[in-house]
């Protein structure tokens, strides 16, 4: 195996050899057969013989009888019945076994399979030269978290979480980040943004209301990333003032690649109507049922500390999966806060509409929506999803007292796990502040505290984490504490994922041509090795008549390859032919695939 590594980012990459690919089938020499073939068969036999009586006669009851020959191996090159029947210089002629082998001719990758040596006339012999090919991942994956606390005084944007990343091959990536910030002075705010190449695709700018408190920071981006080209994904974070200290904690960062439907306005929309406006929109159709995480983000701001924005996410125009409302505290539209939510959802199949909808309070106050980004990523891509929810508010509690919102139980398999949380939270007061605390397997994983600038403000926010977990009963939480009994919560959301094993693939297929003769047996070989141990390879040749590749049996091999060339072979004696098309075409395919540890 060749490893390439980044100082954030694993990329593994085989690179499977071919040093020979060839069909070898039975025809043959020309045999000269008649009825005056007697002394030819006999001197062949060298036996001797001694002729002890001889009978005149005309003709023999065998040749009435016979009409036709046919021959059981090899087949008749020329002639008919009549010329071994008939005594003269008109024969019948038949070929008999003898080795013919051939060669592919052609090649064509799979999926992102690349060539990157050689070609098909180095699989002739078994020669030391190659045929080369580089794998590709199933998927792709990055994850990166730093949960101390890291603290500046700087204006200017500092990393907190970086991840170099270059994909093997282009494709749709969801970039997820949570973190929570928190600033040292009531005057300023504490920043923070996500950031791919520079570009800003989430950015909070939390005007602090209590010092102690920590405000969640959530970001979400779904990007068409090309192969080989460098990506340079980040969290910052700083301060607005020199005066103020800005810190971070908790902060998760993932890349993940997925079949995702996605829609994003990152412009800022403003509006001082009081009816619902569309801020981004994503129209789908699910070709059949299924399920669905959908995750929601945006950052909004206000321009009056006596109104408020309101912010939504909605399905077909009925189904609200988060409804929020905030009041921005001084500063009013200098500062911009979090909107975000999850949920797992089951669509059948047809046209799905995701809204993204926000409008102010009061007319006499302007609401601002900017970074809106929706995703929906079809659970059937992960091994197995878990969910749980708690939809219903919260009952009055005790102040100071911690309380499980939602818990989600369930048996893991060994692997690597995304684990989601997601919730509403209000403060309920603007002296005293909320508590969250995002659990798995009872390790507080986000602890965000806050306290509103107006007793009726409810927002939501999601967290993240990347865990591997062992086989066995597992259990995640969202738990709330309100520091007065007026807080509330509600929209309690927990999944966890378990990500796909993680392989490096190489697919090729080739095809050739042999011949139409009557094939008495076949024999196909390869000689392969690749640059890792233990990778295994699968070798398939095409029936023609089942009009599949087999999967066991005749025509199918599966071994293991490793630096040393292989040599592995079949022969297949009950009806060869069946592998051939009608003008003595032929396919090949060739699969490799090396399992790559999270």
């Amino acid at each position: 195996m060749r490893l390439r590594r980044d100082k954030r980012g694993v990329s593994n990459v085989i690179v499977v050899m071919l040093s020979l690919v060839l069909i070898t089938i039975i025809v043959g020499n020309i045999i000269i057969w008649s009825y005056e073939m007697n002394q030819l068969d006999l001197e062949r036999m060298q036996e001797n013989l001694a002729i002890t009586n001889v009978t005149n006669i005309v003709s023999s009851p065998w040749f009435t009888a016979q009409e036709e020959f046919t021959a059981t191996v090899g087949i008749r090159q020329s002639g008919t019945f009549t010329d071994t029947k008939t005594m003269g210089d008109a024969y019948e002629t038949f070929v008999e076994e003898r080795t013919r082998v051939f060669n592919p001719g052609d090649f064509a990758l799979g999926g992102s399979t690349k060539h990157i040596a050689g070609d098909v006339s180095d699989l002739r012999t078994d020669d030391g030269n190659y045929m080369r090919f580089q794998s590709y991942p199933n998927y792709e994956i990055a994850y990166q978290e730093s949960t101390g606390i890291s603290s500046t005084t700087s204006t200017a944007y500092q990393d907190k979480v970086s991840i170099s990343f270059t994909p093997q091959a282009t494709a749709t990536f969801m970039i997820v980040a949570s973190a929570e910030v928190q600033g040292s002075n009531t005057n300023y705010q504490a920043k923070a943004r996500l950031t791919v190449n520079s570009s800003t695709h989430q950015e909070l700018l939390y005007r602090v209301k209590d010092s102690t408190d920590w405000y969640p920071f959530c970001g979400l981006k779904c990007l068409t990333m090309s192969e080989g080209v460098n990506y340079l994904v980040k969290i910052q974070f700083c301060t607005s003032n020199t005066a103020g200290t800005a810190y971070i904690r908790n902060t998760r960062l993932l890349i993940l690649s997925a079949q995702t439907e996605h829609a994003e306005s990152e412009s800022l929309s403003t509006t001082s109507s009081t009816s619902w406006q569309d801020k981004a929109t994503l129209s789908f159709t699910s070709p059949v049922d299924g399920e669905y995480l959908l995750l929601g983000s945006a950052n909004y701001r206000g321009s009056s500390t006596s109104r408020d924005v309101k912010i939504r996410l909605v399905q077909n125009g009925t189904t609200v999966h988060a409804d929020t409302i905030g009041r921005p505290g001084s500063g009013t539209s200098a500062n911009y806060y979090t909107f975000g939510v999850m949920r797992k959802v089951s669509l059948t199949a047809g046209s799905h509409d995701f809204r993204i909808q926000y409008c102010s309070s009061s007319t006499a106050a302007t609401a601002g929506v900017n970074y809106a980004h929706l995703a929906l990523i079809r659970l059937s891509q992960f091994e197995a999803d878990y969910y749980a929810e708690s939809e219903g508010e919260s009952t009055t509690p005790a102040s100071g007292i911690w309380y499980d919102k939602v818990v989600n139980t369930y048996t893991a398999q060994e692997g690597s796990y995304l684990i989601m949380g997601s919730i509403a939270y209000q403060s309920g007061s603007t002296t005293s502040s909320v508590g969250l605390d995002f659990q798995t397997d009872s390790s507080s994983r986000a602890l965000p505290l806050v306290e509103h600038c107006a007793a009726t403000s409810y927002e939501s926010a999601f967290f993240i984490t990347k865990q591997n977990l062992t086989v066995g009963a597992k259990s995640d939480q969202i738990r709330w504490m309100g520091e007065s009994t007026s807080a509330k919560v509600k929209n309690a959301r927990l999944i966890s994922c378990m990500l796909p094993a993680l392989f490096q693939i190489v697919e090729a297929e080739f095809t050739g041509n042999s011949n139409t003769l009557n094939w008495a047996q076949l024999e196909w070989a390869i000689d392969a090795s690749s640059t890792t141990e233990n990778t295994t390879a699968t070798f398939q040749l095409y029936d023609y008549q089942a009009s599949q590749f087999p999967n066991s049996g005749e025509g199918y091999m599966n071994t293991t390859i490793g630096s040393a060339d292989l040599h592995v072979n079949q022969t297949v004696a009950a009806n060869p032919s069946r592998f051939r098309d009608v003008d003595g075409g032929w396919r090949l395919r060739i699969r490799c695939e090396k399992a790559v540890y999270l």
